[in-house]
């Protein structure tokens, strides 16, 4: 097509990120290393409070155990 430039399939994508993979297992390339700070536990609880509250909420409106959706 004239005009439309052409962007990677799916596949290739995959292809080329194997072929990346291998070749940092090989030792031939060395990839970027993104590091995260640790999340403080304060964070971690606040979340899973309010997950918690939303499964409780998910239960009483749609009568489905958060162990149902869960699994």
């Amino acid at each position: 097509m004239v005009g439309k430039s052409k962007e990677p399939s799916f596949g290739e994508g995959l292809l080329e990120g194997l072929r990346e993979a291998v070749a940092w297992k090989r030792g031939d390339v060395a990839l970027e290393v993104v590091n995260f700070d640790r999340m403080p536990p304060n964070r971690i609880r606040a979340i899973h409070k309010r997950v918690a509250r939303f499964a409780r909420a998910f239960e009483k409106r749609f009568s489905i155990s958060a162990a149902t959706v869960k699994n």
